[in-house]
């Protein structure tokens, strides 16, 4: 093995990989290495003037809004900008978010190789993606209830229900007004039989008139099992959570029938 062997070999695996497209006065090109998620990088050669013009037609900055990649400020935007001066490109007519460059055809081998690299290492900045835990099902009953929030109705977030046995316990959310008060339970479809007996015990032990009490249920009725919602049913007014302002509706009638009980 020499250095010949070596080098004929590479060329012709790449050789063998490069895919072109025809696209208007240019061509795309596709070459034998790729992004994070697999794809091959695709670069857009356009002529232009005396020269050639190269571009990734901004597949790294798309990869990394998807990622959720804030691009236009912070150690992100930095490091992009080192990437595209490292590499020298000259990015004539480009857009904010393409990687591009400019230069005679006789570059054209050296200027797509350098805008190729530089498209990678942008796109690898998704990794600094902040990971978002999922947003907890109660917490989102919680966010809904303090949006729709009326002037006069204080909302406490996991409130302090007292139970016939002289014991407190807390509920998700509940809303009080100077005359009334509703008492809201999330349910969550990841353990429904869980969800719904601490539900069903909640409220069936609750010091409070039943009108009070609301079950909110993650997702619709037909993904709850008939003899769940039957027993929460029979110690609350039932709702869920996707049917668009049921939960809203069910509080407000809970405060207006328990204005004279409250």
């Amino acid at each position: 093995m020499d250095r010949n062997s070596v080098v004929a070999a590479l060329l012709s695996f790449i050789n063998d990989r490069i895919v072109t497209h025809k696209y208007g006065d240019g061509l795309l090109a596709d070459l034998p290495i790729t992004y994070s998620d697999g794809d091959s990088v695709r670069l857009l050669l356009e002529p232009l003037g005396a020269g050639v013009r190269v571009s990734d037609q901004a597949s790294a900055y798309e990869r990394l809004l998807l990622a959720d990649v804030n691009t236009d400020t912070g150690r992100v935007a930095e490091a992009i900008a080192t990437t595209i001066r490292v590499a020298g490109l000259a990015n004539i007519g480009s857009e904010d978010d393409e990687i591009a460059t400019f230069g005679p055809l006789e570059d054209l081998g050296t200027m797509m190789l350098a805008v190729a690299q530089a498209s990678i290492r942008v796109e690898q900045l998704r990794w600094l993606a902040v990971r978002r835990a999922p947003v907890r099902f109660a917490d989102r009953v919680v966010e809904r209830v303090q949006s729709v929030a009326k002037r006069d109705w204080k909302v406490e977030r996991n409130a302090s229900l007292r139970l016939r046995s002289g014991r407190e316990r807390a509920v998700t959310v509940a809303v009080e007004t100077p005359t009334a008060a509703a008492y809201v339970q999330a349910l969550s479809a990841k353990d429904k039989d869980q969800a719904a007996e601490h539900c069903y015990y909640l409220f069936s032990w609750a010091d409070v008139p039943q009108q009070s009490r609301v079950a909110a249920l993650d997702g619709q009725r037909s993904e709850w099992p008939s003899e769940l919602l039957s027993e929460l049913g029979s110690v609350a007014d039932v709702e869920f959570f996707e049917n668009q302002g049921a939960v809203e509706s069910a509080i407000q009638r809970a405060l207006r029938e328990t204005a004279t009980a409250h």
